[in-house]
């Protein structure tokens, strides 16, 4: 009887140490990731700051994690969407077009399709700043993600230009709708 309790005791201390060991480990991890966001903006602290768009709603630390995870470091793919998608709004400028904004119901032409155009290449600055200060060094170790799984995976010129969804899941829409004129 005594071999049991003894048991049931340690049994006990050992469920009570590990419940104490989780929970002190919990926050240890917010704190860590705390520290990566401030690690991420001290590093960042140069770059120039992002344009105010509505619909982006994202930051310099949300965009390092974004291609860290998405694309495990490899920031060319990310900077090829956001120089396609310039692209494609210069098309629908030069062409007199209109860009829709699904995801805020937002039709954008003319003047202020053009000043998208320099948010645009706003960003692009940005994201290559970021680029220069982070590139390889935040990819995480995991052998499972490959960079160049999303580059084979990119979608083809008819897929391009109909839909998409920037990193921070805002959903956009361009059409190159012309306007008839008489």
């Amino acid at each position: 009887m005594i071999l049991i309790s003894q048991g049931i005791l340690k049994f006990s201390v050992f469920v009570g140490l590990a419940f104490i060991a989780g929970t002190t480990l919990l926050p240890h991890k917010s704190t860590e990731a705390a520290l990566q966001a401030d690690d991420i903006n001290a590093r960042a602290a140069n770059c120039p700051a992002l344009p105010n768009v509505v619909w982006w709603k994202t930051t310099h630390v949300k965009i390092v994690k974004y291609v860290d995870r998405k694309y495990g470091g490899n920031w060319h793919p990310y900077i090829k969407k956001w120089e396609n998608y310039k692209s494609k709004m210069q098309d629908i400028l030069e062409r007199d077009g209109t860009a829709l904004v699904k995801s805020r119901d937002i039709r954008l032409r003319g003047e202020q399709l053009a000043h998208h155009i320099v948010q645009i290449e706003q960003r692009i600055v940005v994201t290559r700043c970021l680029q220069e200060k982070f590139s390889g060094q935040m990819a995480e170790s995991d052998t499972r993600i490959d960079p160049n799984v999303h580059l084979a995976s990119s979608k083809s010129k008819s897929q391009i230009g109909t839909a998409g969804e920037d990193h921070a899941g805002a959903e956009f829409f361009w059409s190159a709708r012309t306007n008839a004129r008489n």
